[in-house]
């Protein structure tokens, strides 16, 4: 009987949580030619960058260190993964290198850690540092592999 009503709840939660995700309008940027694969993949990012945001600031700091089973990551390392992919990916696009900090250069291991707040405010800010961004939508020559970090893919 108790897991039915819990899932129950589940399932209403569930249901009603990409409500209050939806009601975001993200309104499309248009990109200066030569810049159609950057806006494109920020206009595609912004719309889940608000409903990570949304998931990320619903779960209570208490359990950002939940684990489901000791093989997957925690609420946290996701937290650090998104943010590590994010800039990445748009300094692979761009081809403008992330001005690392010294926090940056810490393992992941030790970033899952940090406090709520920490995390949420770094995850925020990849998904909205604004840069300038090269003409080139390709990146250039000899750039096999993204930078370690990058910046945000925002077309100017």
């Amino acid at each position: 009987m108790k897991t039915r009503i819990g899932l129950a709840a589940l399932v209403s939660i569930v249901g009603v949580a990409p409500i209050g995700a939806q009601s975001q309008l993200i309104v499309p940027r248009v990109g200066a030619p030569g810049q159609l694969i950057t806006t494109a993949l920020y206009n595609e990012s912004q719309q889940y960058a608000a409903w990570l945001m949304t998931a990320f600031d619903s779960i209570p700091a208490d359990k950002y260190g939940f684990r489901p089973t000791p093989a997957q990551m925690s609420v946290g390392a996701v937290a650090v993964h998104l943010e590590f992919a994010n800039y990445a990916l748009c300094s692979y696009f761009s081809g403008t290198p992330y001005p690392m900090t010294a926090r940056d250069s810490l393992p992941d291991s030790v970033k899952a850690h940090w406090p709520k707040d920490t995390l949420s405010a770094r995850l925020r800010a990849s998904f909205q540092a604004p840069v300038s961004m090269s003409s080139s939508t390709v990146p250039p020559s000899g750039y096999d592999q993204p930078d370690v970090h990058g910046v945000c893919c925002q077309p100017t």
